[in-house]
């Protein structure tokens, strides 16, 4: 028995063509959005192409005094040097150096104050003009570190010991749990250091803790 398949409807024609008629249109649209994207973003390199092109000269005469006036700059500007030296701290007294430092570096980098400076160091006003900053920071060495850990470890008791790791009592140290440090000396004039560094030394040596110490054992 043979079957007969139903013929399309017109209705079912036109329905598709509309469909297809409004991809075409949507893709149409699509397209010409990102060629106007491109076309616009060709327009703008073109104008600022023209703008540079009109006023090469202006831009060329400005990269040339522009160079020149920074090479001045560098030229004329003061080279920094840098001196360090390391100290070892005994008694607890690291906070009071930190303290000492903290003054010498306020003098020189913030207050300018080379008159007091050369007061204290005992050099020249115009020496003491060239000095731009002290530093200090702890010399960090995880072998003494866990030397530490370890001679703090042997004073706990059984509770404390398992809540003190050594993760968290490396977290716990500060600066002035180190003996060893670091001092740094900025300065533009690299033969002050040689002319401070006694003065220097005394002065961050002038530590009140210390003496009282002293005081109660002599």
């Amino acid at each position: 028995m043979s079957k007969n398949l139903p013929e399309p409807t017109n209705s079912e024609e036109v329905d598709l063509g509309q469909l297809f008629k409004l991809i075409g249109n949507a893709f149409e649209r699509f397209f010409r959005f990102i060629a106007n994207i491109f076309i616009g973003i060709y327009n703008v390199i073109l104008i600022l192409l023209i703008h540079f092109y009109k006023r090469k000269v202006w831009y060329a005469t400005a990269i040339i005094i522009g160079g020149a006036f920074g090479f001045i700059i560098d030229k004329k500007s003061d080279k920094l040097y840098g001196a360090n030296m390391f100290i070892e701290t005994n008694f607890n007294s690291a906070r009071q150096v930190y303290e000492n430092i903290n003054q010498f570096h306020q003098l020189a980098n913030k207050d300018a104050d080379s008159l007091e400076l050369s007061r204290r160091l005992g050099v020249t006003v115009g020496e003491a003009a060239k000095l731009k900053g002290f530093y200090i920071e702890p010399d960090i060495d995880d072998n003494v570190i866990a030397e530490m850990y370890s001679a703090f470890y042997s004073m706990l008791d059984s509770v404390s010991r398992v809540e003190m790791t050594f993760d968290r009592y490396k977290k716990s140290l500060t600066n002035y749990n180190f003996n060893i440090h670091r001092i740094g000396v900025a300065s533009t004039d690299k033969t002050v250091y040689k002319k401070i560094e006694k003065a220097f030394v005394d002065e961050i040596s002038a530590n009140a803790y210390l003496k009282s110490w002293l005081k109660l054992i002599c």
